[in-house]
């Protein structure tokens, strides 16, 4: 038995939720559960399901609520001792689950591990460079390789060396988390976008957390994708940073947090000037200058401020 629990949301994945199902049979190390959860959809999900259902597979549909319900439904309903969620509209590749499951064992302290994915094109299959190559920060990051070559495990606590990343590792697909660590984790309905980042942030606020550089996982780009909107994810991210500061564990790390939110802010500031939202966009800037940091830093936010203000209106026909 793997003690392994598989969450998939689902809605209106019809098109491709089989796909992620067999995945997730098609596994070298085979998971204990997988709970499917329909968020109402209306494009014959359940139907799809039904042939797939066994005494390992569940399916159980709610009234459409969003993601984030969506995976707590799940997360109330899991027995298993490690968990990791899969998106209806996306694919494991057969060891995703021995990969992270070794390094979990290797080393029982961890709170999660996370590993690496590439995206790929719907319409033709095409498969884009992993997701590594957007986490610079990562090779600068120190980390203590497991003896038995099971992966690696970020240096002393994970949250003071990962907050002040540009993109967070965030992506459950291909993370495994120790279910009695995370137990009064939930995802919070507030956030339309970035409710992974804001769960996983403070997953790593618990302990010790730990990677592979293995492609685990293969994720679909299609036009109903939630992040397609990527020019304003720094307005999503901010939103998740500050429900982040409402943890009961976040005055710990009160110096990192403020330091990434302040750059948060004058992000979310820059992507809505570009945008040619000026009044929100200056709401940003005058709560990020309100904030607390460093004249210096302030100084130099603003400066970018001021640049994307003046390529908004150079860009005005």
């Amino acid at each position: 038995m793997s003690g392994v629990s598989v969450i998939v949301p689902a809605y209106n994945n019809g098109p491709y939720i089989a796909e992620a199902i067999e995945s997730a049979l098609r596994q070298t190390v085979l998971p204990d559960e997988i709970i499917i959860v329909d968020d109402g959809s209306t494009d014959g999900t359940e139907q799809i399901v039904k042939p797939f259902l066994r005494d390992n597979l569940r399916y159980v549909r709610q009234a459409n609520q969003g993601v984030s319900t969506a995976r707590n439904t799940g997360l109330d309903l899991v027995k298993g001792e490690y968990i990791t969620f899969l998106d209806a509209d996306d694919r494991w590749r057969p060891h995703m689950i021995e990969t992270q499951l070794r390094l979990m064992k290797a080393v029982p302290e961890l709170v999660c591990c996370f590993g690496n994915f590439v995206r790929f094109e719907h319409a033709t299959g095409e498969l884009m460079t992993d997701q590594f190559q957007f986490f610079p920060e990562l090779k600068d990051t120190p980390f203590i390789s497991e003896p038995s070559g099971a992966g690696k495990v970020i240096s002393g606590e994970a949250f003071p060396n990962i907050i002040h990343w540009g993109d967070f590792p965030a992506w459950l697909l291909t993370m495994l988390f120790r279910a009695d660590a995370i137990a009064n984790l939930r995802f919070d309905r507030r956030l339309i976008r970035c409710q992974d980042a804001h769960f996983v942030l403070r997953a790593f606020m618990m302990g010790k957390v730990g990677f592979t550089e293995d492609v685990l996982a293969e994720v679909r780009r299609h036009g109903t994708n939630a992040t397609i909107d990527v020019a304003m994810m720094a307005v999503d991210k901010l939103k998740a940073l500050e429900c982040v500061s409402e943890d009961p564990l976040s005055p710990r790390w009160a110096g990192q947090l403020d330091a990434r939110l302040l750059r948060a802010r004058f992000d979310a500031a820059g992507a809505l000037v570009r945008r040619g939202r000026w009044t929100e966009g200056r709401e940003k800037v005058l709560q990020a200058l309100r904030s607390p940091g460093s004249l210096g830093r302030k100084t130099s936010g603003a400066l970018r401020i001021g640049m994307a203000a003046v390529q908004r209106l150079s860009s005005k026909p």
